[in-house]
């Protein structure tokens, strides 16, 4: 029983632990992209998909994105306006 039970939280952990260490791109109509950042430029967020296999690199517009939140927590807010702990959002 003992061995079941280590077997099974074992397994648990080697599923769950990779969907919570991922970053998440907050677009700024809302959506989200789960994925690992790779680099973030003046301009361009170079970004891998989470869970596709291929690590296939793929580039998204900075204008088009609100914020980052980091596996690690830290958020990077990209465009203030359409932050949501912005005060001083327009309205």
């Amino acid at each position: 029983m003992r061995q079941v039970i280590l077997c099974i939280s074992l397994l648990l952990l080697f599923f769950v632990s990779p969907l919570i260490a991922q970053d998440i791109i907050v677009k700024k109509d809302k959506s989200t992209i789960y994925c690992h950042v790779n680099e973030v430029t003046d301009s361009v967020i170079y970004y891998a998909v989470w869970g596709d296999q291929s690590e296939t690199s793929y580039l998204l517009n900075k204008s088009l994105v609100s914020s980052i939140i980091y596996a690690n927590g830290k958020r990077e807010i990209i465009d203030k306006q359409f932050s949501t702990n912005n005060p001083y959002k327009k309205v």
